[in-house]
């Protein structure tokens, strides 16, 4: 509502921060300084002081009142932006693309899911899969027996084994 954001300035810059928040990267940070740059805390009505004829707000007043705009914005992106982008995406990176967020829709990529496990599954019979790592493992466990078993000798510093 209008009367929220006080100014269409303040709507704008909200959604201006909430477009930057989204497309950072993996370890990009968004300090919430940065939501509060460039709102005015004097266009909300229900953050605005009335002042008396010949008096003056005090700093502190209005830090106080900066301060809870501070607040609200904050839970605003905790409360409601963020809990929107965990319900309604799949938000996952890439190896292509190291610090970059993708945002799918879980519906799509829950058809996304399934036809690569299909296709795995047509492609690779499981129980095939399953002896060769079976093996494979025992080859490890082979070897590491063998190296287990191996002695370690200490040579003086500057002295060879050869």
């Amino acid at each position: 509502p209008v009367a929220l954001w006080g100014s269409t300035h303040n709507k704008h810059r909200f959604y201006k921060n909430v477009k930057k928040f989204i497309s950072l990267g993996k370890v990009d940070v968004f300090p919430l300084q940065e939501l509060m740059w460039k709102m005015r805390v004097n266009d909300c009505a229900w953050l605005r002081l009335t002042k008396g004829p010949g008096h003056s707000i005090p700093a502190s007043e209005h830090h106080f009142r900066t301060d809870l705009l501070f607040k609200f914005l904050y839970w605003l992106m905790n409360s409601y932006v963020l809990q929107l982008l965990w319900s309604f995406f799949y938000i996952t990176e890439t190896m292509f693309q190291k610090n970059l967020l993708f945002f799918y829709r879980k519906a799509i990529w829950s058809k996304l899911q399934s036809l690569a496990i299909r296709f795995r599954t047509s492609t690779c019979n499981l129980k095939m899969c399953i002896v060769c790592f079976s093996m494979h493992a025992r080859k490890i466990l082979l070897c590491l027996v063998l190296l287990s078993s191996g002695r370690m000798i200490s040579v003086p510093y500057g002295r060879s084994l050869s």
